[in-house]
This record gives C-alpha cells, structure tokens and sequence, in this order.
C-alpha cells in the first residue's frame, strides 16, 4: 500500500485538525469530506459557561497538545503517560499519547488503547461524520503496525481504520513518498499517495531560529478554501506572510493577502510568531492569535480577524490585544474564544491616525472634540465600554485602514483601575470574548471528512 512519508527535520502539521509543534516531528491536518458534505458547527445558543467541569480526569505529568469532540467523547493528545478518574474507581489508567473520556461523565474510556512506538501524537481529528479518527506524530507504529507519523484509527477501540477523501498535511518536511513537497502537501486518503495537483510549495523560514513550518490548517465549512497559518515568507513562490487561502478546488494559491506582517516584522526582530487560528462557522471571517514577542501589537500576543473575502492588501476587521501570548482560538455562533498565557483581559482597538510628514503624531484616541479646541488627549474608555463591573470585554469592527499609507491599530494609552466584581484572567486559563452586537456572525469550524477502507498513509521518515 502506498504510503506517506513526509521527511521532516523538526515539525509537521495536517489541516481538518490542528497544526502543531514537536521538538522532532508535530503533525497538523485537515481532511476533506466528499463532495457535497459540509463541515459541522458547533450550533451554539449561548455562551459556554464559565465554571469548568470539577469531574474531568487528572493529568498528572505531561501535556496535552490538542483535543477533539465527538459526540460526548473527548479525545486528547499530547505527551501524558498515564491518567485517572476524579471519581468513581480513581486507580491509575496506564495510557501513553493518545486518551479518550467522556465529557458527561467525566469517566475515561478503558476500551479506547491504542499503542505507539517511536514516538509521540501531537494531532487528532475526527472525520466530519464523527465515524473516523485521524493522529499525527512522531510516531512510526500504531498498534505494532508500521504507520509512520500518520495515521486513522477507530474511535471505538483505537484500531486502524480509514474512509476515502483528501488529507492536507503541513510541517517542516521535503519531500513525501519520494516526490518534492515542502513543508505542505495533499495526500489521497485511500491510498496515501500525493495528490500531483497540489504543488503549494513554501519557503523563506521567518519563524522563531529560522523555523519554516505551518502552525495551523484549516477548512471554511463549505470546503472551498484551506487556511495556512505559517511561519514562512512564501506560497507557490508568492508573498503570503503569516496566512494564505488556496483554493480546494483548483488547488491554486488564491490572490487573497494581508500586508499587516510584511509592515509590522521590522518591529519584532523579523521574526514570525502566528499561532494559531479558526474560521467563523458561516465562512465569512477566521481568526489567528501570536506569541509573545514583547506585547507588540498589532502582530504578537494579540487575536486578529480577517475577511475570507478580498484580494491583496486585506485589512483587519479587529485587532484585540492579550499582553502575551495567543495559543489558540475557537469560533461559535456566539462568540470568539481565545486560550494561552496571557493574564489580563483583551482590549479591542481602533486605529487611531499617522502623523503627517512634518507633523507630531497626535497621541489620543478618535473621539469628539473640544469645542473650538484639538481632539481630547489621551481619552479614558468609558465604563462599560471597555470595562465595568459585570461586562465582558467586547471585539468590535475597526475602522480605517492597516497597512500601507492607512491606520494601524494602537493600543488605547489609559490608566488601569481595579474593578470590583471582575473576574480575574489568570495565565493558562481560558478568556471568553463576547462579540458585540451587530457584529459578524459566527460559527466554529469542526470535523473532517470521511475516509474509505484502507488509508493508511504509513513511511513517514524524520
């Protein structure tokens, strides 16, 4: 059977999943259901609430690198070796990598065990019918079986599995299965073989020590489009700093392109810090967080949303400011959540105007005017605004223009006041953004498609 075998140095990412980041091989996928399917959204009427479950297992040791959703199971990935139930029978379950529980009642699944050699699972992704399980690593074997950093599995016991359709892979690899693939390549998801239409190529690595690997793929839910967050300068030999839109159906890179990290990388060192990032459930806009780079708006710790629509020179919709950093992102029908290790609330910004050549740039924000006098000077955000007992910080639609001769987004310069009653954000913890009305609509972008008999993409070597 024909296998996949991207030849990496560091890190690969596959789309109908997340992108992620090993120290030796981190794989990113995303899966594209057969014609005509649609990617699942969330469906969600209200806010998520804002307590966590007290019953989910206990991780004692290691990480977790990425979770999905079926139904009520949960499964996580990461570099865990063992977990255990918070209630009912609390003994130690032994079970390296790869874990499934269930978020109702809390209880891990001891069905659910599949093994791995050689290394670790850094992805996972359901396909969209919630039927089939796809892992990516650094792993070379899956239940004693050569299946080299990537892999489909059945959710109910772990073992291999596959359905037929296209699997996006993105990483730090040269070439897959013998032909020439850089760091992004279209697999087959009956066979594994390259799809020899898609020749998406990147290069120019401007990530933290030169890295050049994709951080997150993902799929609008009509299927048209894959999003690539990267830390490369180039796709298919253009321009496409921090994101580009390829065409699913042409396997073309499309003309859409931001200029907010071509001008704003001068500010940071060069160096490309993008995360991670979510498309909106009615594909109108995605969204991508940063690292931290020294609270450097508008490109690190920071979320930026985009249009999907647009050709060159597109413009941010909203740049929210996190004070560290973004790691990762989750849009629903009602709001845009935001995770990472930031510590205080977001601050949405509009931009506030350039200096003229020969003239100081005014430091304040857009606002009214004195009567007969300049603008109002460092204007304090009115309470309930930006902040006030009991209101979420809001995302709102910036005006003006990002990017060459236009407006870039500034943090608001104010003085910071206690509020009683405001819940603290604490690194590692989950902040909520609740979207203002009137704003884009949205949704979450999840599932895969599903495979046929036999996918086994299984000769990836490192």
């Amino acid at each position: 059977m024909p296998s996949a075998t991207p030849r990496s140095t560091r890190s690969i990412a596959v789309v109908a999943a997340t992108a992620i980041v090993l120290a030796t091989l981190a794989l990113g996928f995303v899966a594209a259901p057969p014609a005509g399917a649609a990617q699942p959204a969330p469906g969600h009427t209200g806010l998520v609430p804002s307590t966590p479950r007290t019953n989910t297992p206990r991780i004692s040791t290691g990480e977790i690198w990425d979770i999905e959703v079926v139904g009520q199971r949960v499964f996580i990935a990461g570099t865990f070796s063992s977990l255990q139930n918070t209630t009912g029978n609390t003994a130690v379950v032994n079970q390296r990598f790869l874990a499934s529980y269930n978020y109702q009642t809390g209880l891990i699944d001891t069905a659910f065990r599949p093994t791995f050699g050689g290394g670790g699972v850094n992805a996972v992704e359901a396909s969209p019918d919630g039927t089939r399980l796809y892992v990516a690593g650094s792993f070379n074997t899956v239940n004693g079986v050569t299946k080299r950093k990537i892999a489909s599995i059945s959710l109910t016991t772990g073992a291999l599995a596959a359905t037929n359709s296209t699997l996006y892979v993105g990483g730090n690899f040269q070439t897959v299965n013998g032909t020439a693939r850089v760091v992004l390549v279209a697999l087959n998801g009956a066979t594994g073989a390259v799809v020899p239409g898609f020749v998406n190529n990147m290069s120019g690595g401007i990530g933290v020590n030169g890295a050049l690997t994709v951080q997150q793929l993902k799929l609008t839910h009509d299927d048209t489009k894959l999003l690539v967050v990267h830390t490369g300068r180039k796709i298919a030999n253009q321009d496409r700093y921090g994101v580009g839109l390829i065409s699913t159906q042409t396997n073309q890179l499309l003309p859409w392109r931001t200029r907010l990290w071509d001008d704003n990388l001068q500010l940071v060192g060069g160096i490309q810090r993008v995360y991670a990032g979510d498309i909106a459930p009615n594909d109108q806009y995605f969204v991508v967080g940063s690292g931290s780079g020294g609270d450097r708006p508008p490109i690190n710790d920071t979320a930026v949303a985009f249009p999907v629509a647009g050709n060159d020179n597109v413009q941010p919709l909203w740049v929210s400011r996190h004070f560290d950093s973004v790691d990762s992102v989750a849009i629903t029908e009602r709001a845009v959540y935001v995770g990472g290790h930031f510590g205080l609330p977001g601050v949405a910004h509009r931009p506030r105007p350039l200096a003229r050549p020969g003239r100081r740039r005014l430091r304040h924000r857009l606002g009214p005017r004195r009567r007969g006098g300049p603008p109002r000077p460092h204007r304090r955000p009115q309470p309930g605004r930006w902040q006030g007992a009991g209101v979420e910080p809001r995302l709102e639609l910036l005006r003006g223009q990002q990017g060459h001769g236009g407006h870039r987004p500034r943090p608001v310069r104010r003085r910071r006041r206690h509020v009683p009653g405001r819940q603290e954000h604490r690194p590692g913890r989950l902040l909520r953004l609740q979207l203002q009305p009137g704003a884009l609509a949205h949704r979450h972008h999840r599932g895969q498609p599903d495979r046929g008999p036999g996918w086994s993409p299984q000769a990836c070597s490192s």
